[in-house]
Parts: C-alpha cells; structure tokens; sequence
C-alpha cells in the first residue's frame, strides 16, 4: 500500500480485541499493506474459526465475522444492526488508536522489517498492561447485549 499523503509504503498487522476491556488477545503481522484485510485473516485462520467477532466492512464475507451491512436503502432492522456493530467496535479502534499515540509507529521506520514485527508485539504487551490502570471504558455490559442480539435477530 502506497501512501500518497506521507509518500511511503504501509505495513499493516491485524489485531483481535477483546470487546470487554479492548485487550489483544491475538496480533499477527507485519503484513504487506497492498494485502486485503480479509485476505489475511483467510490466510491466518482459515474458514473454520471458533469465535464470532465484530468486523469492519473490509471483512464482508469472513466466516464468523459480523460485518455492517452494505448500502444505503437499509431496512430499520439492517440500520440498527449497523448502530449495534458500530456502537460496539468502539473499544476497538480505541484499542488500536492507543497503539498509534507511540511515536515509533507513528513516523517512518527505517529499520529492518523482522524489529518492526518485535517493537510492535511490545507495544501491544505494553498497551495490555496499561489498560490494568487506565481502561478504555468499563464496557462490560456490551457482551450481554451482542449475545442477545445475536440471538434475536439471527
């Protein structure tokens, strides 16, 4: 992925957040940024993967990956499923915004390709600790929600 804005080729690693604290429970990369989001995660774990998530719509299609419907003639039912998605993946691009307050990912790394890959799985172990003593948001009550929601309208 070429960015014409800072002029420099992208990396891009794919994180898997818990939706009750924001922590990382899986993080892989580093990956081309030219390489589809869901291509990736088919790539990694293939069709069968055993948890249900939340994703963005560059996930459309993934196997147990609930994803905002596309479009914009929504029925009521389809908008409030895309607020529920949204409301809920919160947490999660807080998480991962998080990530970018660190300077080292926020300016060109001139180093070599495997140390980007070790500063960045630190800077996740680093961000897991820091949500011990300051937490996203207490967003516990939002697991409840998604099962039930998951129940009555699948």
């Amino acid at each position: 992925m070429y960015s014409g804005k800072h002029k420099n080729h992208g990396i891009k690693y794919q994180g898997i957040c818990d939706l009750g604290n924001g922590k990382f429970k899986s993080w892989l990369g580093p990956f081309y940024g030219s390489i589809h989001d869901k291509l990736i995660f088919d790539s990694t774990f293939g069709n069968n993967f055993p948890i249900k998530m939340l994703g963005d719509k560059a996930y459309y299609g993934a196997s147990n990956i609930y994803v905002p419907f596309k479009g914009k003639n929504l029925t009521l039912i389809q908008e409030d499923y895309n607020k529920f998605i949204s409301k809920n993946r919160i947490i999660i691009e807080r998480s991962f915004g998080r990530l970018k307050n660190f300077r080292i990912l926020q300016y060109k790394y001139k180093g070599l390709i495997e140390n980007h890959k070790h500063i960045a799985n630190v800077l996740v172990q680093i961000h897991n600790i820091l949500l011990e003593f300051r937490p996203l948001i207490n967003n516990n009550y939002m697991i409840f929600f998604f099962y039930l929601f998951k129940f009555f309208y699948f």
